[in-house]
């Protein structure tokens, strides 16, 4: 027996699944939440369970938003992170700038990413978003240019189409000057 337990929190707009099971441990895992309209299959929701090994039970956190990341392609010339740390090593600080529109073309909403992400909230999960990685010409004033390269998965579209839920890794590349040439 399963039981399925749905709350939403208003304030926060996230919505916390519990799922009690009799005889079975519930262990971490990520899964896709979808709805079946035909012919296709949209993804609402990710769900990313934590189990709980005393009470058999697992508390879930749902996405609601669309979060994107920004790396910097490793190079001898400059840090390995956007951000003042990340699995990498360490940076200066700074982020990238994402824009994200709608499938009529129409601006929803923008944000600063670093190598932690920015999750851009509040988005049907119905529509097909699309993002919008920028390049930074002359970026603070320097004679370099921090260029996007290609998504996490090798794909170099621009703008790349992501519904609700997804997560965009995107990679960055230095020239102009970062090489100190």
């Amino acid at each position: 027996m399963v039981i399925v337990i749905l709350t939403h929190n208003q304030i926060t707009n996230r919505v916390q699944i519990r799922i009690v099971t009799k005889n079975y441990l519930i262990l971490y895992s990520t899964v896709i939440v979808l709805i079946m309209l035909a012919p296709m299959t949209i993804p609402l929701f990710t769900v990313n369970a934590v189990s709980s090994s005393t009470t058999n039970t697992a508390d879930l956190v749902v996405s609601t938003g669309i979060k994107v990341t920004a790396h910097r392609i490793p190079a001898s010339y400059w840090d390995p992170c956007f951000a003042t740390t990340c699995r990498a090593g360490t940076g200066p600080g700074v982020s990238m700038y994402f824009e994200l529109y709608d499938s009529s073309g129409n601006f929803v909403r923008s944000g600063y990413a670093d190598e932690h992400g920015h999750t851009f909230t509040g988005l049907n999960p119905l529509k097909t978003y699309y993002m919008y990685p920028t390049n930074c010409y002359a970026c603070h004033g320097s004679t370099h240019d921090v260029l996007f390269e290609y998504w996490g998965n090798g794909n170099t579209d621009v703008p790349r189409a992501v519904h609700v839920g997804g997560q965009l890794n995107a990679w960055f590349s230095c020239d102009n000057g970062c090489s100190g040439n």
